[in-house]
């Protein structure tokens, strides 16, 4: 969905699926290829964009944030978190909101340092937290229903071949 200058994607849940599926380093591994193949020019970004000049949209903050945002839900999955949904939810809700805490100062930054904005802290949050807060939630708790009943899934996978 276009938003400004922010758009609205489903690369949240992604990125939390990625990290708990290959553990931290890995899934911060994977996220950092992600990150270079859309700055070497893959279509991979919002929008099937991907090119050096990324670093430039009020958005890539966000991106820079998906690398850590990985590596957490990856380090609650190492701990088995992921196999329980109330504490999936939890852990997935703090991988969630990382990416905020990079993609909204260099937002900030892009619009009004390099862009010669003058927007405001509560446009700023406007623009970048508040439209997304209700799908971050609710994409967390997908995730946190998903990850478990994958997990499930491979036990019992896992059982029959012992059988």
């Amino acid at each position: 969905m276009p938003l400004w200058p922010v758009p609205v994607t489903g690369q949240t849940l992604g990125v939390v699926v990625v990290g708990a599926a290959l553990g931290a380093r890995r899934g911060a591994a994977a996220l950092t290829t992600y990150l270079l193949a859309g700055l070497a020019g893959l279509p991979v970004f919002a929008g099937f964009t991907g090119s050096i000049a990324a670093v430039a949209k009020p958005s890539f903050g966000f991106i820079i944030g998906f690398i850590v945002a990985a590596f957490v839900a990856g380090w609650f999955a190492e701990r088995a978190w992921d196999r329980h949904p109330v504490l999936a939810f939890a852990g997935f809700v703090l991988a969630s909101a990382i990416p905020f805490v990079f993609g909204i100062p260099y937002m900030a930054f892009i619009l009004n340092v390099v862009g010669g904005g003058t927007f405001g802290v509560s446009e700023i949050l406007a623009f970048g937290l508040w439209p997304f807060v209700v799908g971050g939630l609710v994409k967390a708790a997908i995730a946190a229903l998903l990850i478990p009943a994958a997990w499930a899934a491979v036990r019992a996978v896992d059982r029959t071949k012992k059988s």
